[in-house]
């Protein structure tokens, strides 16, 4: 996949903030403050594990992070974003090459719009925007650029509170289970399917 993320990558106490070290230590009873760096590592590893292109929630984000990703001059009338949820309701930008393959230029925003389905965002060519595209074929014939991530409401930095309890429950399962030992516990395993569940989505949309 042509995805790339281009804003500053998310600090470790960005992270935590999402699930913040005192509550992650109580759910897995520590009063403790022996091993805390130990367990904002678990939180960061939780994090990573929901969060990102290859992330178990399937190409989401929690925190809004800015993403590139080229398309190809045989672009259809329809494109799917690869992350989400899409931040906003208008690309960062949407670029097209010019001749000398270096240089982008924007594309004229009448030509395409940002539509959604089921929380997915696609981009689509209207219906008065040129056919195709003017040029010789190029794999990065037009360049979005975009944000994605929850956007910040009334939950901490905007992260349902069902993937908070998820990532609080794999934290404290790694922090009692230093080693790979076997599958997760039930409750884990009802953490990430019954509630981080509702937010997956994967390659086949299912």
């Amino acid at each position: 996949m042509d995805l790339r993320l281009i804003s500053t990558p998310l600090t470790a106490d960005q992270k935590i903030a999402v699930c913040p070290l005192d509550e992650v230590k109580a759910q897995a009873r520590v009063t403790h403050a022996d091993e805390d760096a130990l367990i904002r590592g678990y939180i960061v590893a939780a994090y990573d594990f929901l969060s990102g292109p290859d992330g178990w929630l399937g190409h989401c984000c929690l925190l809004q992070e800015t993403w590139e990703t080229h398309l190809p001059s045989s672009l259809s009338w329809r494109h799917e974003l690869p992350m989400r949820p899409f931040a906003g309701t208008a690309l960062a930008s949407f670029d097209r090459l010019l001749a000398d393959g270096v240089t982008y230029e924007p594309v004229n925003t009448g030509h395409f719009h940002v539509a959604f389905n089921s929380g997915i965002a696609s981009l689509v060519r209207a219906t008065s925007a040129p056919y195709g595209y003017l040029g010789a074929p190029r794999h990065n014939a037009y360049r979005v650029r975009f944000v994605a991530g929850f956007t910040p409401v009334d939950e901490p930095l905007g992260v349902p509170e069902p993937i908070r309890l998820g990532m609080k429950m794999l934290a404290a399962h790694w922090y009692r289970q230093r080693e790979t030992v076997g599958e997760p516990t039930p409750e884990v395993l009802y953490g990430l399917r019954n509630l981080c569940g509702r937010y997956r989505v994967s390659h086949d949309h299912s």
